[in-house]
Parts: C-alpha cells; sequence; structure tokens
C-alpha cells in the first residue's frame, strides 16, 4: 500500500484539517491497516474504493482510511502497482453511517462488508452507542472478496492484461520510437558535442517527461499509462 505525501503532510502537518492532523498517531496507520476493525464498501465510489475502519481514535471520532484499489505510486523513485490510501481521517459517526450502513447491506443481502474482526466491531459500536443490527449473519474475519461480480472490480489490472494480449497501436508505437530516438541522439552526440551541453540536456530532459508518462515491458513489449504522483513511503501491509 502507498500513501501520498500530500495526505502524510495534512496528518503531521495539519495543513488541512484538525480531523486529518494526526500528529505521532500517523506511524500507527501501518501496523493498524494490518488487523483493521472492518473493511466495507465504499457508498461514494463502490467499484474501486474500499474504506478500512481502523483501531485508532482521534478527537474522540473514529480513524478511518478510505482505500483506492489498483492504484499506483512512487517509491524510491521506482513506479509501483499498489492499493492506494486515499486519506485518513477522523470522521464524525463514522460508525453510525458507514459501519452499520454497511452491515445493513448485508442484512439485505447486498455486499457491503469485505472483513470485520467481529468482536472488535461490536466493541466499537457499543463504545459509541450504536446498536447492532438484528439477524446479521455475518461469521468472524472474510466475508466477502473485492473480486466478487457485482463489487470492486481490478480495472486497472483488467486493462493491463487487455493490453499484454494486443500488440502496440500506432500511437503507442510512436511514443516508443520517439523515446528511442531521444536515447539514440543523447548516446551519439554526447560524447561529440561538449559545447552543445545544454542541448544534451533538454533531450534528457524530455526522454525522462516520457519515461514518466510511459511504461513498457520489453518482454512481451507492452505499453501502459503511468500515474504520475510520488508517494512518501509504502506500508508493508497487504
Amino acid at each position: 500500500m502507498t500513501i501520498n505525501r500530500t495526505h502524510i503532510d495534512y496528518a503531521i502537518n495539519g495543513t488541512k484539517d484538525a480531523d486529518h492532523f494526526l500528529g505521532d498517531n500517523i506511524k500507527q496507520l501501518p501496523s493498524a491497516l494490518k488487523k483493521p476493525i472492518a473493511i466495507i464498501s465504499s457508498k461514494t465510489s463502490p467499484q474501486n474504493n474500499i474504506i478500512a475502519f481502523v483501531d485508532m481514535t482521534h478527537n474522540n471520532k473514529q480513524v478511518i482510511a478510505p482505500v483506492f484499489i489498483s492504484g499506483g505510486g512512487r517509491v524510491n523513485g521506482l513506479v509501483i502497482d499498489s492499493n492506494v490510501i486515499a486519506s485518513t481521517y477522523a470522521k464524525t459517526n463514522a460508525v453510525k453511517n458507514l459501519l452499520i450502513d454497511a452491515l445493513n447491506e448485508e442484512k439485505n443481502g447486498k455486499i457491503g462488508v469485505f472483513y470485520w474482526n467481529k468482536k472488535e466491531a461490536i466493541k466499537l459500536m457499543a463504545s459509541q452507542g450504536v446498536p447492532m443490527p438484528q439477524g446479521l449473519p455475518l461469521a468472524d474475519g472474510f466475508i466477502h472478496s473485492i473480486h466478487e461480480k457485482g463489487e470492486i472490480v481490478k480495472a486497472a489490472d483488467k486493462k493491463r492484461a487487455q493490453k499484454a494480449q494486443k500488440p502496440l497501436d500506432t500511437t503507442e508505437l510512436g511514443a516508443l520510437n520517439q523515446i528511442l530516438h531521444h536515447m539514440n541522439f543523447v548516446f551519439e552526440s554526447y560524447g561529440k558535442i561538449w559545447r552543445g551541453g545544454r542541448w544534451v540536456i533538454k533531450r534528457l530532459s524530455r526522454f525522462a517527461i516520457a519515461l514518466n508518462n510511459y511504461s513498457f515491458s520489453t518482454d512481451k513489449l507492452t505499453f501502459s499509462p503511468l500515474m504520475s504522483q510520488d508517494f512518501a513511503f509504502a506500508p508493508s501491509c497487504a
């Protein structure tokens, strides 16, 4: 998982608002995400987002972490596929308005909860004075997979798989040839034209920009656009 530097700034320096200003508590986020209280479907973006309830509170409010499934980030200069923590903050009535709604979805035969630690979730609801929905047949642990039909589908992965099964089109070949052209020109000119150093640097800059926007797999000769955002760290959790 990865998180954007901007959201780290919100959490550490309080540059957005009081609910995002988690301070030193942000250090607990990686371990908290390894053992969440619950993972539920997002009501606003059910096709690509989930919401993690973690064992953290701030300003007497429950801390949640919306996660974008199959996103991308940059860690130590490398662009990687990752599930992206879209934000992390304390939310008023998170249990009543989000967790209970997700449980009611399950009660009504829909997919609302992917995982929950039943004991901790019941304890959390009790601490908030929120009654658990009656007649809920949920067992402890994993309830649904994000791959189940009708819910979150890893659209980015599907696109990559589709790209891998077809040859490069004219636009993609053109982009590849342009990158190779810049590379060859730099290599040929670097040792010959010292006075044109600035020009060579400009060419290198164009090449860097091109690499920032495109990724090529040489073994299968596939092409895929990349996200250009930088990310601060990658918590070691699945």
